[in-house]
């Protein structure tokens, strides 16, 4: 009887932990969902920005003739805009990984020596 209840014990441990590391592993998932959507929105929002500042820059035209050529111009321009939009947004992506790498570096390293600073 002893045996058996330690064995259930155990059996519902591992279940409560099994459980816990799902709800951990949902909350971690739902954090990088939210990074993910986050990053998707910047980039969107640059996009936005870049194509109508780009459709801006085109001139309007001057005889209804040329309105066609006009909206060809503003399909060009915007298309570009978001293309280079989405590449500055990938190096600021990258940039900011890269300082947060050096931050947690240098952290790490403060943390090292202030440890030897306390075994003194």
């Amino acid at each position: 009887n002893e045996i058996t209840a330690r064995k259930e014990r155990q059996q519902d441990e591992r279940r409560n932990n099994k459980g816990q590391r799902k709800d951990e592993d949902a909350a971690e998932g739902e954090k990088t969902n939210e990074r993910e959507q986050a990053r998707l929105d910047r980039i969107e929002e640059a996009c936005k920005a870049a194509e109508e500042r780009a459709i801006a820059a085109v001139p309007q035209p001057a005889t209804w003739a040329g309105r066609l050529r006009y909206e060809e111009q503003c399909q060009k321009a915007a298309a570009e805009a978001r293309k280079n939009a989405i590449k500055e947004e990938a190096r600021k992506e990258e940039l900011r990984k890269k300082e947060a790498e050096e931050r947690r570096i240098r952290d790490e390293q403060r943390r090292k020596e202030q440890e030897e600073r306390r075994k003194r």
